[in-house]
């Protein structure tokens, strides 16, 4: 009985988050205001990644564009590699 309690107040819990999420993004959903992006916030996380190694993300800047970096010729190879698993297991 105990269990189906626990069970219950955590799908309860878990209804009044996804509620609280979904009302947040009709909020900015319904707001002509452009969204808030300060320096501190937007700038933080680039010294971070590039220390822990991940340049091309930390060359990210705010504005939503990468800056010229050197790509690895194998990337393109790479990628065909996983595509192409992708695609086995989908095929089955």
């Amino acid at each position: 009985m105990a269990t189906a309690v626990r069970a219950d107040v955590e799908e309860h819990r878990r209804q009044r988050e996804a509620r609280g999420i979904a009302a947040r993004a009709n909020d900015l959903a319904a707001s002509d205001a452009p969204p808030v992006r300060s320096p501190e916030v937007t700038g933080f996380p680039h010294p971070l990644l590039a220390e822990r190694g991940y340049p091309l993300v930390a060359a990210r800047p705010a504005g939503g564009e990468y800056a010229d970096s050197p790509v690895d010729p194998g990337i393109e190879f790479d990628l065909h590699r996983v595509l192409d698993g992708i695609e086995r297991l989908v095929r089955g």
